[in-house]
């Protein structure tokens, strides 16, 4: 047991190690991505500039100065025609520049994400480390013939958590049931999930009709074999999702700000799906709408929305689980988002499935929570 301790101990080392290689990779992309953020900014500031000071001298009959000349180190002796295109050239290189920069920015991020990933994978690795390395400390100490309690039994009940449908992300039920496949849990228990799980999806498909008909949406054909529609979908602006219990995000990631296009599916089956760009198969995240805390924020239709900025346009779908913000595009398309999602989650709410599991399920699906609490990144 000593040297399986000290074995697990020389593992936990090199975790360890390559957490601080990815977290001082991660600062370094993260300053490589500032850096080039700024020398687009500079780049688009002369641009902007040099438009309007060209589109000054059109407009005026005076003289002409010579400023945008020195500025783009033209000959100011030389015909308006063969300044054009010393203008359409230098425009050309500018545009260049400004293309490989969002190409590296864009390669930055991609790399951001996957060290984020790997950070993932590498905490759950040093959460089954520390777990068989407090297992094998408790078997060690069974020799005074005393019957223990088993790491479970005496390990506090995890806090209770909203419906199990609140528990999902990205994957949902379907991840933690493949998770429990491969464990080895008890298979009954992920029938009856299942069972619990098709009956909503035909209730809400029978309803579907009338929840068209309530967000005015048009829905496409849909064959018998694959019930596959939407109650509302389009292009919405995502703000990163806050979690509402301590440790639900990276102290690395909260630093970051910012809204993202994400296209998002309100679905009958009582869920809003996003996904990082249309076409996509696999979503970002899902939102399940069918828990009684729910609560859809929007200043701009309780206030009156006064139409001075785009940034009143927001609405958040609040839970006792996360904090989802959304940005829509005009009051219109916000009117309609925030009412699409008020009457499915009213509808749901009404039909008293608001999937009330039984207890074994409850307890593998808070089990789940509380083993990733600790490692839940920011999804938007």
């Amino acid at each position: 047991e000593v040297l399986k301790m000290q074995e697990l101990n020389a593992k936990n080392a090199e975790l360890n190690q390559d957490i601080s290689a990815m977290s001082s990779a991660n600062k370094k992309l993260r300053k490589e991505r500032e850096a080039n953020q700024k020398l687009l900014d500079e780049l688009e500031a002369k641009l902007t500039q040099a438009e309007q000071d060209a589109l000054n001298d059109s407009t005026t009959t005076t003289q002409p100065k010579n400023t945008i000349d020195d500025l783009w180190g033209i000959d100011p002796q030389l015909s308006p025609k063969r300044k054009l295109e010393l203008y359409r050239q230098k425009m050309s290189v500018l545009e260049y520049e400004l293309k490989k920069e969002e190409q590296r920015a864009k390669q930055a991020e991609a790399e951001l994400a996957g060290l984020s990933r790997a950070y993932c994978e590498e905490a759950d690795t040093m959460d089954t480390v520390r777990g068989s390395a407090s297992r094998a400390s408790s078997e060690s100490s069974t020799s005074s013939r005393q019957p223990l309690k088993s790491i479970e039994e005496s390990a506090p009940a995890p806090a209770s958590m909203p419906p199990i449908l609140m528990g999902s992300t990205r994957t949902g039920l379907h991840s933690q049931r493949s998770e429990r496949i491969r464990t080895g849990s008890n298979g009954s228990v992920l029938k009856r999930a299942e069972s619990n799980r098709s009956v909503k999806s035909e209730i809400a498909s029978n309803s579907s009709r009338s929840l068209v008909g309530s967000t005015r949406q048009t829905l496409p054909a849909v064959s018998s074999a694959a019930p596959h529609f939407v109650a509302r979908e389009g292009m919405l602006e995502k703000f990163p999702t806050h979690f509402n219990q301590e440790g639900g995000m990276f102290k690395s990631m909260r630093i970051m700000r910012g809204a993202r296009e994400r296209w998002c599916q309100l679905t009958p089956q009582g869920t809003l799906v996003y996904y990082k760009k249309r076409g996509d198969s696999t979503p970002r995240a899902e939102i399940p709408l069918n828990d009684a805390s729910l609560e859809v924020i929007c200043d701009a239709i309780a206030n009156n929305y006064s139409g001075r900025s785009a940034k009143e346009l927001t609405f958040t779908i609040s839970t006792t689980l996360a904090q989802n913000k959304f940005q829509a595009a005009n009051i219109e398309d916000l009117r309609g988002w925030v009412t699409a999602i008020r009457q499915v989650h009213a509808f749901w709410m009404s039909s008293g499935l608001e999937a009330q599991e039984d207890e074994e399920l409850q307890r593998l699906v808070d089990e789940e929570q509380n083993r990733n609490q600790n490692r839940r990144a920011v999804e938007f």
